[in-house]
């Protein structure tokens, strides 16, 4: 009984998955963006989120873009020391 209500209704874990796909999606959606960033555009990220949190806009706000460009840069400093890493975000390694 219980699995039949659990395949119509969902159950946790399903419902959490749906809420943060739309998080996911939209961090995914900077990665042509970041494409073209040199190492220096990186850099002057953080003073630019400093900037528009001055401004009035909240964590939230920037949270998905800081994020994406956080993984960016990772993966980017990653493929630099081993180039054995898969590329990511469309990068070849080396």
């Amino acid at each position: 009984m219980f699995g039949i209500l659990k395949r119509f209704l969902g159950d946790n874990n399903d419902k959490e998955v749906k809420r943060l796909r739309a998080k996911v999606d939209e961090i995914n959606g900077f990665e042509e963006g970041l494409k073209n960033l040199s190492d220096s555009s990186l850099a002057r990220c953080t003073d630019k989120f400093r900037d528009r949190l001055a401004e009035g806009e909240t964590l939230d706000d920037i949270l998905p873009e800081a994020f994406a460009r956080y993984v960016y840069a990772f993966f980017l400093s990653l493929c630099r020391c081993s180039r054995g890493f898969p590329p990511y975000f469309g990068h070849e390694t080396f």
